[in-house]
């Protein structure tokens, strides 16, 4: 459980995120076969959740969004 006072990183962009600011992915989408399961789960922020939508894991990696929202947190 995330409390007030952590801080974690999303998991595909590593943005510190506040527990506010966290969501839970599935990285293999439930609409696509994946399971409920906590080995299923990852922290992200709701830019990335929202943006990877239904897709895999190695699809959102090598997605142009994914790469701008890398090259946006960078900069």
């Amino acid at each position: 459980m995330l409390r007030g006072r952590d801080v974690v990183r999303c998991f595909y962009c590593h943005k510190a995120l506040s527990a506010g600011e966290a969501t839970i992915d599935h990285v293999t989408p439930l609409s696509r076969g994946g399971e409920r399961f906590e080995s299923n789960a990852v922290i992200a922020c709701r830019w990335c959740n929202s943006h990877k939508s239904d897709m895999e894991y190695g699809e959102f990696l090598a997605s142009k969004v994914y790469a701008s929202r890398v090259r946006s947190i960078a900069a």
